[in-house]
């Protein structure tokens, strides 16, 4: 978003307006130590919409009504203001900036019909900086959300701090290279939300992505259903076999099926049978006399295979209580690993006996064999165990078996008792057919669920959705930034003060962690190098300038789609080599500054070189980046570095004086907030 500051002011107590000017490009504030400079960032952080008041406490804070900025958004002129008391904000549009009198900001000007309470100041500001910011919901999974209990946080004005902003005690830091990044979630906030304020993603990606996560989480539960689809299809089965069997028994009528696997794929033309079937009882059918007979041999048949694999699971619980009880005795026992045989001679003659050695090799033999399986021995311990386990399974299976068999039989005996007394054949086989009626209903019911037709359509849908996500292509496009924002890095950085170590070296950063490191040659391969890791403020300095000016090229060239500003600031960056707090002078006097160090005059002119140079990478930067995107960027920098020569500066005449534009605070009346009468 192509963003720059007109100004930044306040308003004192007395109606006296105190503002400072700037332009599009490179602008310094110089001047000693104590006059406000650092203000100027703080204030712009307090008017975004920062809950934290760090505006220095002092001259500025006792004496001031409203702190306000005027900015130019694309090709609005926006009145950003607080009031010194944080819930009163004011926001307020000016048609152009020909029509807009800094002096006439004064307290009359912040009237009650542009102040808005600090939560409606936030939603009203954002609206300034495009689409991006008017997404409701980053969630991509709605799971997630349930188990947080509440929602991520949306894009706010307030993220463009940490790409805005470089505090005096940031600039040049080695532990830390964003703004509000100590705090974690600010930091995983940036990262997810960078590819939305880039223009990447919109409102619709993440919608496909919270109902792919959806449908994925619904195939899953559907695969994990399917199993258990073939068991109720099984236990159908053998229900419907049951019932089919009773029917043709009572009825003395026979419905000649072939295969019941058949029965169940087309089930409604066997209701429909049923249905129009018209019973007609035979006595003396042998269709009873066939199913009980089926039904004792099945029984004798269970039960012998039953009594055999409980003799079969005792035998094993036997041989576990053997094997236990001999690894017990054998801890206790002990073992011979070899034999040793004394030289055999006849005591008449002398000569040699080797039938002891043979039968000593023998033994050797079976006592290392012995050893071997008795090492084995630990080893059957878990085999047994699993046996074990397959034989208690197996002979469950069979029992349930076997109580479905008396389950039949016990109806057949209570058809028998039905009949003695008194209860029509007809009756008994008209029940039986009702049941088979009412199994094949259930079934019916229970397919028409058909998974296999979902999942089709959920894999679709699915397909669908990942065909619309791959045109976002967000991979893709944040590669190309990360590469605008890299080859950035390494073009500024061949200007600024690293040490010999890292002259050479490669900048990467990484927009999936936000790490920032460097890649140096070590035994004939790359070494990665994290800013943590870095010696010399001189180092942490560079690598902060060269990123911050890498990801403003960024913001630079994809200004039409994103929504984050094209500025920064920097605050006291020639720190690293001139200490700020000691320069109270009314001149910028870099050996006195440097002997506070101790450092020599060749040290002192070594550093002011380093400083120089900075300022004609700043300078340069801005100038190349408008010939390359027709985005002037602007960066601001408030330090006490002065009266510098830029030799290779495109910056107006090239001259330091040009880029200062009369924002220098060194005499006891400049400064931030002027004396009044």
């Amino acid at each position: 978003m192509k963003m720059e500051i007109v100004h930044i002011g306040v308003v004192d107590d007395n109606d006296f307006v105190h503002s400072v000017p700037f332009c599009p490009g490179l602008n310094v504030i110089t001047g000693r130590s104590s006059t406000g400079k650092s203000a100027l960032i703080e204030i712009v952080d307090y008017c975004m919409g920062s809950s934290s008041f760090t505006i220095p406490e002092g001259k500025i804070t006792d004496c001031t009504a409203w702190y306000f900025i005027v900015v130019k958004i694309e090709e609005s002129i926006v009145v950003i203001a607080r009031s010194a008391d944080p819930k009163k904000c004011f926001l307020k549009k000016i048609v152009s900036d020909e029509n807009l009198d800094v002096e006439s900001l004064s307290l009359d000007y912040f009237t009650n019909a542009n102040i808005f309470p600090e939560t409606d100041f936030k939603k009203e500001l954002k609206k300034y900086f495009g689409e991006n910011l008017s997404i409701e919901s980053v969630d991509e999974s709605v799971t997630e959300e349930m188990y947080r209990r509440s929602k991520k946080p949306t894009p706010s004005v307030r993220s463009f701090a940490s790409y805005m902003f470089q505090h005096q005690g940031l600039v040049a830091n080695k532990h830390a290279i964003f703004y509000r990044f100590e705090q974690r979630e600010k930091r995983e906030q940036a990262i997810e939300h960078f590819k939305i304020f880039m223009g990447f993603v919109d409102q619709k990606y993440f919608i496909l992505k919270q109902e792919l996560e959806e449908l994925k989480s619904k195939q899953r539960r559907l695969e994990h259903q399917k199993p258990k689809i073939k068991e109720i299809k099984d236990r159908y089965i053998s229900k419907l076999e049951t019932a089919i069997n009773e029917f043709e028994a009572f009825s003395g009528m026979e419905l000649g099926l072939e295969s019941l696997e058949e029965v169940l794929k087309a089930p409604t033309l066997l209701l429909d049978r049923l249905l129009k079937l018209e019973i007609k009882t035979k006595s003396g059918g042998s269709n009873y006399t066939k199913y009980s007979q089926k039904i004792d041999n099945k029984l004798r048949e269970l039960e012998v295979k039953y009594r055999l694999e409980e003799l079969n699971f005792k035998k094993i619980q036997s041989s576990i209580r053997s094997l236990n009880e001999y690894l017990d005795s054998q801890e206790k026992s002990f073992i011979y690993s070899n034999v040793d045989v004394p030289r055999s001679e006849c005591p008449f003659c002398g000569t040699h006996n080797s039938t002891i050695v043979s039968s000593a090799n023998a033994l050797s033999d079976a006592i290392e064999w012995l050893n071997n399986e008795l090492q084995n021995s630990h080893y059957m311990l878990p085999s047994l165990e699993k046996k074990e386990k397959d034989s208690a399974d197996k002979l469950c299976e069979l029992n349930t078996k076997i109580q479905r068999e008396n389950k039949k039989a016990l109806i057949l005996r209570k058809y028998v008792k039905d009949l003695q007394r008194g209860v029509q054949q007809l009756e008994l086989a008209l029940r039986a057919k009702i049941n088979v009626e009412n199994l094949l209903y259930d079934f019916i019911n229970a397919q028409k669920s058909n998974i296999d037709q979902e999942l089709e359509g959920l894999k679709l849908r699915i397909t669908d959705i990942n065909n619309q996500l791959k045109g976002y292509a967000v991979d893709q496009k944040l590669k190309r930034a990360e590469t605008v924002i890299n080859k950035t890095m390494n073009e500024v950085a061949k200007n600024l003060d690293f040490e010999d170590y890292y002259k050479n070296g490669t900048l990467k950063f990484s927009l999936e962690s936000f790490d920032l490191w460097i890649e140096v040659a070590a035994d004939k391969s790359k070494k990665k190098v994290f800013l943590r890791s870095m010696g010399s403020g001189a180092n942490w300095l560079s690598c902060h300038i060269a990123l911050f000016l890498g990801l403003l090229k960024c913001f630079c060239a994809y200004s039409g789609k994103c929504s984050l500003p094209t500025l920064v600031f920097f605050d006291q960056p020639s720190q690293v080599y001139f200490p700020s707090a000691v320069d109270t002078g009314q001149e910028f006097l870099h050996k006195e500054l440097a002997g506070f160090e101790k450092k020599t005059d060749e040290e002192a002119d070594a550093d002011l070189e380093a400083v120089r140079k900075l300022y004609e990478v700043l300078d340069e930067f801005c100038i190349t980046t408008f010939c390359e995107t027709d985005i002037m960027p602007q960066i601001i920098v408030t330090d006490h570095a002065d009266n510098l020569t830029l030799y290779n500066s495109s910056a107006f005449s090239g001259r330091f004086e040009d880029l200062v534009g009369g924002r220098r605070w060194r005499s006891e009346k400049q400064g931030f907030i002027k004396e009044t009468d």
